[in-house]
């Protein structure tokens, strides 16, 4: 019979875990291949009870060699590979080896995705794929010392994946620190290193194992090196060496760089669940724990869109759920943190730090007897593997230990001997428990330390207290390890030279705090006198945690505040906050932030108080820190740091008359920035477009383009209309041509105010559009702003490469004549010739322009652009300035006008605003009879509002632009008498004044 799939194993001293492996692949190979590597315990013996192939090899320190050699012993077709302390689900292992021997060749490996279980008990799962299925021919072989890869021939081997699930048990970390794994890795990796030297792999390998040792800084280095290295993303450690280059930054607390790489990561890796949970664990430690709600919320309500972990199935499920529970609690919503701890639990119930949790949260909002109660309903103690959990999680947790009592005296534990000890510790029958303590030979004394009901610390804390002190002694020479911290206990801390870790002594605080020993917990807080003042500060945040509050406030004081950490700030805070001292937050939260602490919540705990103060200037001051802090958060998009909603304003920008939203965008104020959200939204005609702008507070538009008819959408926007020029021909109700009139009106009424040059200007648009005149703003136009501040001329020189520094621009900015709207036409212009005007000759205009030094710069109306643009013709002194052209540059129109020495117009309103700057307008009214029959003007007569000579012949015009060129008086006073009827204001303040309207308008809104 051919032998279709042979299983190759390497082993050394296996015994616990080998057979567990070898009975889970049991009828799914047709052959085990064994070799022994220098076992030294009964794993040989357990092996030959599976197979006869068992060799034996001489180890040299190298894995691909060992590996290579099973595999040259195995007969079978294909191989599959497995440690020892992995194992499979059998119809799993089935069901792969039926397609494999469907396979069509066209692959020679395939991937298997692998769970490890990680932590002390296994708590925790991560994920990754490796190849542990390949084809038994000679020219695929492994390659490497350690972390070994199949080649064929020279190159790596190319793979698919399988659906084969493997299970790992040996990155536990008992098992880690049992078989010595982190150095005998480290000692192969460097041989690698020597032979080959290095690749983006062994930096990946490199790092993972500075990880492992708690070395974060040098991790971070092997992360880069691993990821600038790397051949391309279709390897399978890439994504993972990105995880573990966030959890690295993460460890150093650079929330800002691990943020960074998070959002590139996420947008490669769009389907992973990894990166938006490693999101809001960032955002958990920044104190942002509504965002950090917000994205746990979306990866639980969308799973289907994230099913392709990296390294751990816990993203999907578990995690997220816990960190909700979390959350929730400390936004004081206990309920739903009883759902989420629940649901977490129904996901991972190993999680002894998740069990100490949710029991905590039951034990503080429920009676005693309730909780015991719901935990028989809920048949946990039915379940050994449940019950032990509960009592391993609660027997060191102070608020648990009358559940404890309970508990212990139940049928199921009463020959617990650890349990049993614990509870008669707690009932304050201390005699009794040492006693039964006493009367147990070593071996067993040591198997219930073991069993962690009753632990070592416990024992220490209980000798101690009974002041036994040869039996510490006595166990000091018996465990070298803890010699230290049981003579610190003996010296009872008087003498300084006997130090034990920070660490240690806390844990003997804290469980002196969990058994309810405060006479003990008050003789070992005698000991800190031994230890540098930062302990202080350790133990106020144990006594903080465990609600000693106002002992916790006394060691922050004795530590002084120049101990203080971010914790203590967030405490102290904290408990200013619930007895009301408002002063006492502010000067602590300033404090923090003097400091460099700038967590989330002590900004907006600062924000809130300031807020309440009524001090506005300084609330804006901390809303801007906190954007600075943190550009990237959602939540101050939509609300301000003190928790106010951010109301939106919308600004609808059109390129047909989008020059006062540009004005708007561009000068900003930063008061307003902080308080408002600003949406710039160009104007479409979709669905989404509407939705978008009904989500807004405020909706500013320039063309009497808001779309919706108030009544029926049921809105309470306000709606602030800019337009786009002072009405010098007749529009809407005057315009001889309008249709619909009847509309007009009913439209014009959805806005709440009309932003106005002048009173002249009110009267105009009023006859226009019947506005009521209570509605208008005489605040200036934004766009003018521009018109007077920015350096136009320089900008025309860049923009279209004028080089002579003494030539003149002109601009021509004609009205629009075109629209496709009923095949509409205003005027007789035929656009025969630039001007329209009879006999007009090209050539000697731009002889004249030549001769003259003058630029003629020709704008036409957006609306006419696309239909008359192929008759403007370009020269070296003519030049078409387009929408396009403008858009590229991101320039504005206006940002250019004041580069122009002189206007030439028809009927364009362009020239009111030009007034401002006092410079020459032509007036070139070829069809102004025709306009005046067809369109009509609304200050009549044209020749008294246009403050300009009038032409419409070539040789007119030509004369006129010099005259006005070299007398600067030439229609000097018509221009300033028209300017100070248009014009209320003439300064470049109008953006500020609209802003400063629109600040006003939603403080109103809000009242």
């Amino acid at each position: 019979m051919s032998v279709f799939l042979s299983l190759c194993m390497i082993v050394k001293n296996e015994e616990k875990v080998l057979k567990r492996c070898l009975d889970s692949v049991q009828g799914g190979v047709d052959e085990i291949v064994i070799v022994d590597t220098g076992s030294t315990d009964e794993t040989k013996k357990i092996a030959k009870e599976y197979t006869d192939s068992v060799f034996d090899y001489q180890w040299t320190n190298s894995f691909s060699e060992a590996r290579n050699f099973a595999q040259s012993k195995a007969k079978g077709e294909w191989i599959l590979a497995l440690d020892a302390d992995e194992y499979v689900y059998l119809e799993n292992l089935k069901e792969t080896v039926k397609k494999l021997k469907r396979n069509d060749n066209q692959y020679d490996g395939y991937s298997a995705k692998i769970y490890n279980f990680v932590g002390i008990h296994g708590e925790y799962t991560t994920q990754h794929h490796h190849t542990r299925l390949y084809r038994n021919v000679p020219t695929i072989k492994y390659k490497r010392t350690i972390h070994e890869q199949l080649y064929k021939e020279n190159n790596l081997l190319p793979i698919a994946s399988s659906d084969l699930v493997i299970y790992h048990s040996g990155y536990m970390s008992d098992t880690i620190g049992e078989k010595g794994k982190r150095k005998r890795n480290e000692q192969l990796i460097d041989e690698q290193i020597d032979k080959v030297g290095l690749n983006g792999f062994d930096y990946f390998n490199l790092g993972n194992e500075s990880s492992s040792k708690g070395d974060n800084d040098q991790a971070l280095t092997y992360y880069k090196l691993a990821y600038q290295n790397k051949p391309d993303f279709d390897y399978a450690w890439i994504p993972a060496c990105l995880v573990q280059l966030v959890r690295t930054l993460i460890n150093l607390k650079r929330f800002s760089d691990a943020l960074a790489v998070i959002r590139e990561a996420s947008q490669i890796f769009i389907k992973s669940p990894d990166f938006k949970v490693l999101k809001t664990n960032v955002f958990i430690l920044q104190g942002r724990l509504i965002e950090a709600k917000s994205e746990l919320m979306d990866l639980l309500d969308n799973k289907e869109k994230y099913q392709e972990i990296i390294t751990s199935p816990d993203y999907l499920d578990y995690y997220p759920n816990k960190w909700l529970a979390i959350i929730s609690e400390r936004l004081n919503d206990k309920n739903k943190a009883v759902f989420y701890y629940s649901q977490a639990l129904n996901v991972n119930f190993n999680d002894e730090d998740l069990i100490k949790r949710f029991f905590t949260l039951l034990i503080d909002n429920e009676e005693m007897k309730d909780v015991v109660h719901f935990i028989k309903k809920e048949k946990w103690l039915k379940k050994k593997v449940y019950s032990e959990k509960i009592i391993h999680a609660l027997i060191h947790l102070q608020p648990a230990q009358e559940i404890i009592n309970q508990l212990a005296r139940l049928d199921e534990y009463k020959d617990n001997i650890g349990i049993q000890i614990k509870r008669l510790w707690n009932e304050n029958r201390t005699t009794q428990a040492f006693e039964q303590l006493n009367s147990l030979s070593f071996e067993k004394l040591l198997k219930v330390i073991n069993q962690d009901f009753f632990d070592f610390t416990d024992f220490l804390l209980l000798c101690f207290d009974l002041g036994k002190k040869q039996m510490l002694e006595s166990l000091s020479k018996i465990s070298p390890q803890s010699s230290e911290v049981i003579q610190f206990l003996l010296e009872n801390g008087s003498n300084n030279t006997i130090k034990i870790k920070d660490e240690i002594y806390i844990v003997l605080l804290k469980r002196s705090i969990s058994l309810r020993k405060f006479d003990l917990l008050e003789k070992l807080l005698q000991f800190r006198t031994v230890f540098e003042s930062t302990i202080d500060i350790k133990i106020g945040h144990l006594l903080y945690e465990n609600h000693f509050f106002d002992l916790a406030i006394q060691f922050y004081q004795k530590a002084g505040n120049e101990n203080f950490d971010e914790q203590t700030y967030l405490n102290l805070i904290d408990e200013c906050k619930k007895n009301n001292l408002q002063e006492a937050t502010y000067n602590f939260c300033n404090q923090a932030i003097q400091q460099g602490y700038y967590n989330f919540s002590i900004l907006q705990n600062l924000g809130k108080v300031v807020y309440k103060m009524n001090a506005d200037k300084l609330a804006i001051t901390i809303q801007n820190l906190a954007l600075e802090c943190y550009p990237d958060s959602q939540y101050l998009i939509n609300k301000t740091i003190w928790g106010e909603k951010r109301k939106k304003i919308a600004l609808v920008y059109t390129p047909l008359s989008g020059s006062n939203v540009t004005a708007l965008m561009r000068q900003v104020p930063d008061e307003i920035t902080l308080k408002y959200q600003i949406n710039w939204i160009e104007q479409r005609s979709d669905l989404n477009y509407f939705n978008e702008l009904l989500e807004n507070d405020v909706v500013v538009t320039t063309e009497g383009n808001y779309p919706f008819e108030k009544k029926k959408v049921e809105t309470n926007q306000k709606v602030v209309e800019l337009w786009h020029g002072f009405p010098l021909k007749s529009m809407g109700l005057l315009d001889a041509s309008e249709v619909g009139k009847e509309q007009i009106k009913n439209r014009w009424k959805n806005i709440d105010a009309m932003i106005s040059y002048s009173q002249l200007y009110n009267q105009s648009m009023e006859k226009c559009f019947g506005i009521s005149n209570n509605k208008f703003q005489v605040l200036g136009t934004p766009r003018n702003d521009m018109l007077l501040q920015t350096n136009g001329k320089e900008k025309l020189r860049k923009l279209f490469n004028l080089t002579d520094q003494g030539d003149h621009v002109i601009f021509y900015m004609p009205t629009w004549r075109h629209t496709p709207r009923l095949n509409r036409k205003d005027g007789n212009k035929q656009w025969n010739s630039l001007f329209d005007m009879s006999g007009f000759d090209s050539q000697v205009f731009e002889r004249f322009l030549a001769e003259n030094h003058y630029k003629l710069i020709v704008k036409l109306h957006p609306a006419d652009e696309r239909m008359f643009k192929n008759s403007v013709h370009e020269s070296e002194n003519i030049f078409l300035l387009t929408t396009d052209l403008l858009v590229e540059q991101q320039l504005d129109v206006y940002d250019l006008l004041n580069g122009a020495d002189m206007l030439i117009t028809d009927y364009s309103s362009v020239y009111f605003d030009y007034l401002l700057l006092n410079r020459p307008i032509i007036f070139t009214p070829v069809d102004l009879e025709d306009y005046r029959k067809s369109r009509g003007f609304v200050l009549e007569p044209y020749e008294n509002w246009t403050p300009g000579p009038k032409v419409t012949q070539q040789e007119e015009l030509q004369h006129e632009i010099l005259k006005s060129t070299n007398d600067q008086s030439y229609y000097q006073e018509e221009r300033i008498k028209i300017k100070n009827h248009v014009h209320f204001y003439q300064d470049n303040h109008s953006t500020e004044r609209v802003w400063s309207f629109i600040d006003q308008m939603l403080q109103r809104y809000g009242e």
